[in-house]
């Protein structure tokens, strides 16, 4: 496991949800969900959980209306299909009122280049996203490999988007 993202949980509990590395076909959109012991200081270990999101970075945010919501790297059916677990090339927004339970609300970016999907999935890539509730809009910057980088994983631009009216998305 590896980058977590700490969060409030629904009671005021703190909650670390990581990613996890070496995800496989039978295996993946998965993270790791560990609670802190307020008193001891010991994060444990409670279970994994379905999340849309590949072996990348992802944020999650609690926003105003107390659900939960990230931009995250789905790994899609098609690119399991052909054996590229870590593809990189389909940015969702999904949502959950629990941090269990995660939806996909939208597709965001998919790739549209016109590589076949092996080649899609070698050289682009939209992950590590950091974003922010501004309003009724959230604000989100990709760090992105795409149209002349030399693999999804180093970036040649950074893009920056905006999801207009989020919760209506959901």
């Amino acid at each position: 496991w590896q980058e977590g993202n700490a969060v409030e949980g629904p009671k005021g509990e703190i909650f670390d949800i990581l990613r996890i590395d070496k995800q496989t076909a039978k295996a993946n959109n998965k993270a790791a969900l560990t609670q802190l012991d307020t008193a001891t200081g010991v994060l444990s270990f409670k279970q994994f959980i379905d999340f849309p999101a590949c072996s990348s970075k992802f944020m999650i945010r609690r926003a105003p209306n107390k659900m939960y919501y990230t931009v995250s790297t789905n790994v899609t059916k098609e690119n399991i299909a052909i054996d590229q677990i870590y593809a990189r090339n389909n940015l969702v927004f999904a949502v959950s009122s629990d941090l269990v339970n995660w939806k996909v609300c939208a597709t965001l970016l998919t790739d549209d280049t016109g590589f076949d999907p092996v080649d899609s999935a070698r050289f682009t890539g939209f992950h590590y996203v950091s974003w922010i509730f501004s309003g009724e809009d959230i604000y989100y910057v990709i760090r992105t490999g795409y149209r002349g980088s030399n693999t999804y994983h180093n970036a040649n631009r950074m893009t920056f988007k905006i999801i207009k009216n989020y919760s209506s998305l959901c």
